[in-house]
């Protein structure tokens, strides 16, 4: 008899609800809110709505969600509690899990509730390759950084020195690509023959 498939939840996958997004949005000044939260899929088109009501005030700060999933309409609270900076100064925002009571920036939508990644056992897409698969992807985004490298440098303004000394962009750029045989960086990778 086969093995029966295991589908790991992938919390990258997930549709995400950040401090920083609420509070970019405006949702976490205080008084109350209102509006609507959209996520889109990799292809551009509308993934997810939910409304959105917030309520934010000295005694207490929640959101409240209201969703349709699997046919049922699903209103769910979050509270949020404030924390003083670490600074000294100020305060920031905090989500408390549902589920778990946790503090937490994200919660991930699964099984239809917005959860603390540790309420549930999951992984990164990352974490779901072979060791082969990981080199080929690392070895792929060095080609793509090294691509982007080389388009930056032949950019028409771009300086490579400036008072004698290499730029800091210059010397970022300059650590993407092989050493040769002296020890040096090879140069002729940044050698623009159309502008000689």
């Amino acid at each position: 008899m086969a093995k029966p498939k295991t589908n790991p939840i992938l919390y990258d996958g997930c549709v995400t609800l950040s401090i920083a997004n609420l509070k970019r949005s405006g949702y976490l000044s205080s008084g109350m809110s209102a509006g609507e939260l959209k996520w889109k899929a990799s292809t551009g088109r509308a993934r997810t709505t939910m409304s959105i009501a917030s309520c934010v005030s000295m005694g207490q700060a929640y959101i409240l969600l209201a969703y349709e999933y699997e046919g049922k309409v699903v209103k769910y609270r979050i509270d949020l509690q404030r924390i003083r900076s670490n600074l000294g100064r100020g305060y920031h925002w905090k989500f408390v899990c549902p589920t778990t009571g946790r503090q937490c920036l994200q919660l991930h939508f699964i099984q239809g509730k917005f959860l603390y990644r540790r309420a549930v056992k999951g992984f990164y897409s990352q974490q779901t390759l072979s060791h082969s698969k990981r080199q080929l992807r690392k070895e792929a985004n060095r080609i793509d950084a090294v691509a982007e490298a080389l388009s930056v440098v032949k950019t028409k303004y771009f300086k490579k020195h400036y008072a004698g000394k290499k730029t800091r962009r210059y010397r970022s750029i300059e650590r993407l690509f092989p050493w040769n045989r002296e020890g040096k960086y090879a140069e002729h990778y940044f050698q623009d023959k159309s502008r000689v």
